[in-house]
């Protein structure tokens, strides 16, 4: 890991540490715990039809944060391991295990020791979703991992905003949606980036009024063949690669919910740029 990553990361690491306990008292989240707490998942349905049956697969659960989605997959029947970077997080995630009852263990750690601390070759599935892709300043230490962590025979599945979306950025100036022929700008680059992006934000997607103080981020992109070939790369045969015009939550404010709870951008853009990518890759037997 060069200089320019430790630090991103150590900021990243104080960002996310900050926003722990503004998810956990948040109405973002609370929709997550009201699904727990009535029986349900917090994981979109697409989600689970993808990533197919998971009762009895011993499961880590990489980048897990406060863990919703990891007692989701347990809620649908698989051992689950949480792990993340950040110390609060495994602690609040930890708390909710005990408040729903879904029994699951949680463990704080880097990436890149992630076999070291959850053992190697113990995983029926690795499990990665939703804002996480962009963290990581190198993929080939991650797919390593995950190559590390799976059983002969096992599954890797991880859906993602879509590496395009993060190049467009959240603010699409001069676009006019009712145009025939709308001109979309490039706010970041599209392609690996090993400088990183710097943000400085207060707030987080949460709570976007809050007072924070660790308002520096870094995001390092990654274009989908950087994604697939660093999981071909630690040896993962990849079985699926699935781009979807709609994703999980109303990123921009001209979107609109499908039947299906996805949101969705107004045509003709809709056909045009894909908002979610989702990668199912296994490990020979």
């Amino acid at each position: 890991m060069t200089d320019t990553h430790e630090e991103g990361v150590a900021a990243n690491l104080a960002n996310w540490n900050e926003k722990v306990p503004i998810h956990l008292d948040s109405p973002f989240y609370q929709v997550h715990f009201d699904a727990l707490e009535q029986g349900g998942v917090c994981l979109h349905q697409l989600t689970i039809d993808e990533m197919g049956d998971v009762r009895g697969m011993k499961t880590a659960h990489l980048q897990c944060h406060i863990g919703t989605d990891s007692l989701s997959l347990v809620r649908l029947g698989a051992q689950v391991t949480g792990y993340d970077f950040s110390q609060p997080a495994i602690d609040g995630a930890r708390e909710l295990s005990k408040r729903y009852d879904l029994p699951a263990d949680f463990v704080c750690g880097s990436i890149d020791q992630a076999a070291e601390k959850l053992g190697e070759k113990q995983f029926d599935l690795v499990f990665t979703s939703d804002g996480v892709l962009i963290w990581l300043p190198d993929l080939k230490p991650w797919a390593e991992q995950i190559a590390k962590l799976l059983k002969p025979g096992g599954r890797f599945f991880v859906t993602d905003t879509h590496p395009i979306v993060h190049a467009l950025g959240d603010n699409w100036f001069g676009v006019d949606f009712d145009s025939p022929e709308p001109h979309v700008p490039f706010a970041y680059p599209y392609f690996d980036h090993p400088e990183g992006i710097v943000f400085n934000e207060p707030g987080t997607y949460a709570g976007p009024s809050k007072d924070t103080q660790h308002n520096t981020s870094y995001e390092w992109p990654h274009p989908v063949s950087s994604i697939v070939n660093a999981l071909i790369a630690a040896g993962l045969r990849i079985d699926a690669l699935i781009e979807e015009p709609a994703c999980c939550y109303p990123r921009y404010s001209c979107m609109t919910q499908r039947k299906d709870g996805l949101w969705q951008l107004p045509e003709p853009l809709r056909s045009r740029i894909p908002l979610r990518l989702t990668v199912k890759a296994s490990k020979a037997g």
